[in-house]
């Protein structure tokens, strides 16, 4: 069994109205060291939530996230691995775009809980 962190990530086009619409989610596992931030990429959901929105923005905010999280894998050779701590990546972002309070659960794959977990927080960007 892996104990994995995951926290989602949402969008709120206002502080004064409660509406928001989740666009990630960021998953570490405690044990391994992984971590893994998988974003929507349902567009069209996002523009029609938000008509506002600079979707070209967004997409790029995205994608920023992805790099910084799933790049890191890569540790250069004699360099020392830190371990990830998700809740001071998650405490800078605090303005539209804000992760929920991290979850902690237990289960037996990494990878399957992504697809799991994905599925229900962005069951949008899949097939009915």
């Amino acid at each position: 069994m892996f104990e994995i962190d995951f926290s989602v990530l949402s969008y709120h086009p206002s502080f004064l109205t409660d509406e928001s619409i989740n666009v990630g989610i960021l998953f570490h596992c405690k044990s391994t060291n992984k971590r893994f931030f998988k974003s929507t990429h349902n567009w069209t959901r996002l523009e029609k939530f938000d008509d506002e929105l600079d979707i070209n923005f967004a997409k790029i905010f995205l994608e920023g996230i992805e790099e910084e999280i799933n790049e890191k894998e890569m540790v250069k050779l004699f360099e020392t691995k830190k371990n990830f701590e998700i809740k001071n990546f998650i405490r800078f972002y605090v303005n539209e775009f804000k992760f929920s309070t991290i979850h902690t659960v237990e289960f037996h794959n990494f990878e399957e809980f992504i697809e799991n977990t994905s599925k229900i927080y962005l069951r949008y960007d899949f097939d009915k």
